[in-house]
């Protein structure tokens, strides 16, 4: 039995209820103003475990990707404040993309 591809743009939302992690997928759709549209296209249902052992697969995904320099690891915003209370450290796994005009050699 062959497994079908889906492709998605991003999360629409994660929730848990009754030991079950539920994830909604989603694709971009045209925009109606500034704010990026999406619309429900399916959704998954995993347990716990499972979650957490994705969560692992994708850890070591974005490791990869930060040291292949498709990423870069975003730095934690440092408090100006010494009255305000410090944010919490951000996790390892956050990074932005690399913009492709800083990849790309310079014509000779």
């Amino acid at each position: 039995m062959k497994t079908p591809l889906i492709l998605i743009d991003s999360f629409e939302n994660i929730s848990m209820a009754d030991g079950i992690i539920r994830i909604e997928l989603a694709n971009l759709v045209e925009p109606t103003g500034d704010k990026p549209q999406t619309e429900k296209v399916g959704g998954i249902a995993v347990t716990v475990q499972g979650f957490l052992r994705v969560y692992d697969q994708m850890t070591k995904v974005m490791n990869r990707l930060i040291e292949q320099g498709v990423l870069k690891r975003n730095e934690p915003a440092v408090a100006t404040n010494a009255a305000a209370p410090a944010a919490p450290a951000a996790p390892a796994a956050l990074a932005a993309p690399v913009k492709a005009a800083a990849k790309e050699s310079k014509p000779k």
